[in-house]
């Protein structure tokens, strides 16, 4: 039963996108301030002084920038 369980889970991971988020919270990348997330699942709102995403283990990740925020979303 658990075999059925995982070639479903496999099935469903193969066919759904995940993403890359890159975050940085100034104006120039490759700081020490920068973040990444991986296997996002969902990105749920993404503008200019905000974004928000679920990962990977269903968190839900809110970021907000008061002077604008750059991210970078790539598809995994």
């Amino acid at each position: 039963m658990k075999q059925i369980k995982n070639l479903i889970n496999w099935v469903k991971r193969y066919f759904t996108t995940r993403y890359t988020v890159h975050v940085s919270f100034d104006s120039q990348w490759g700081n020490d301030d920068d973040q990444v997330w991986h296997g996002v699942r969902k990105i749920i709102k993404c503008n200019f002084k905000e974004l928000k995403f679920r990962t990977e283990d269903k968190r839900t990740v809110h970021i907000r920038g008061m002077n604008g925020l750059r991210y970078r979303i790539e598809d995994e």
